[in-house]
């Protein structure tokens, strides 16, 4: 769908005389404006993976759970599983959910869980029908290695949200 929108605009921004440095932009809007009708349409629905499982990629804020949005705490409720970092309360997020809580949080000078291995916890888990939650602080793109574990996540087939959270520098 997207190429074949990109194809489109293309030719009518040719036709509008659309100056070419001009096009990324309005190109870049158009398919995100795409991937979230696209996305907006198969969390609405409950669309979830040929697995069933979804993953959700949550920002915690400073850590925490008095700042996590609304939506946050809902779908940790919701979670089967939450995978999340150093910064966020584990014991919060024990009275919280019912779901299967572990620790992937990296500290300075600590040996701790590697990216790669992350992805792949996210992936199988998903791949086993389950509803994951991806906690991490502040928010999942800001310093949060986010678009990463999208970028996975997507090149693996499986859905997914991305929920932003309170960024650590405005809370």
């Amino acid at each position: 769908a997207w190429v074949d929108e990109a194809v489109r605009q293309r030719e009518v921004w040719k036709r509008e005389g659309v100056p070419i440095e001009a096009r990324r932009v309005r190109l870049l809007d158009r398919l995100n404006e795409l991937y979230r009708q696209g996305t907006a349409r198969r969390i609405d629905q409950g669309v979830r993976g040929e697995s069933g499982g979804f993953v959700s990629l949550v920002g915690a804020g400073p850590g925490s759970p008095d700042l996590w949005t609304v939506k946050a705490a809902r779908r940790i409720a919701e979670a089967d599983v939450v995978f999340y970092d150093a910064l966020a309360d584990g014991v919060a997020l024990a009275r919280m959910t019912k779901a299967r809580c572990f620790s992937v949080g990296k500290r300075a000078g600590e040996k701790g869980v590697c990216q790669e291995t992350i992805h792949t916890l996210l992936i199988r888990t998903a791949r086993r029908g389950k509803r994951v939650v991806r906690l991490k602080s502040g928010d999942p793109f800001v310093f949060g290695r986010g678009a990463e574990e999208a970028i996975a996540l997507a090149a693996a087939g499986i859905p997914y949200e991305v929920i932003p959270g309170v960024s650590n520098a405005l809370a």
